[in-house]
């Protein structure tokens, strides 16, 4: 976490600094609302963790989070996604809430906040774990497209009776 208390920010680079090093190139992620800004179901706050994670209540932060993690580790990473696998349980959503209209705000304002940067990186989005979910759908029918430059998932061999081209949903996100 890179905000572990409201205004306290922690970056290490070690990490990062020696795969570079190595000459891997990184994909970096924007995800995990610290549970002072969860917008959680009451009471459930203090759940927000790396694997089960609210959307940001306060999007201001959120922007905040994204332009400094982006300006800390640009030497090391060119390329971003939002959010890792939303179509399941690491984005939880509160109740009375849409999943697909809650993503797609997530990744306006995180598009929003790298253009107040102007350095230029990619955005991608989706990183979903089945694209036979219909969140890749709702999410690019509610104009994500226009704020990522890529979109992609995760294939875990067996977990689907066909693979994403024998489906049919590739030639489907890439119209």
């Amino acid at each position: 976490m890179v905000e572990p208390e409201k205004g306290i920010w922690e970056f290490d680079f070690r990490g990062v600094k020696r795969a570079t090093e190595q000459g891997f190139r990184l994909l970096g992620n924007f995800d995990t609302t610290p549970w002072f800004y969860a917008d959680a179901d009451p009471g459930k706050e203090m759940e927000s963790s790396w694997h089960r994670s609210w959307p940001p209540a306060d999007y201001a932060a959120w922007r905040e989070y994204v332009k400094r993690t982006a300006k800390a580790f640009q030497p090391y990473i060119k390329d971003w996604e939002v959010w890792n696998e939303p179509d399941g349980g690491f984005l939880q959503i509160p109740k009375g809430k849409d999943k697909a209209a809650v993503y797609r705000e997530i990744i306006h304002q995180t598009r929003v906040a790298l253009d107040e940067l102007d350095i230029p990186m990619n955005l991608g989005a989706g990183a979903v774990s089945n694209l036979h979910r219909p969140l890749t759908r709702d999410v690019l029918a509610l104009g994500a497209g226009e704020d990522i430059d890529f979109y992609s998932f995760h294939y875990y061999d067996g977990c689907a009776d066909k693979s994403p081209e024998e489906a049919g949903v590739i030639p489907e996100i890439e119209h």
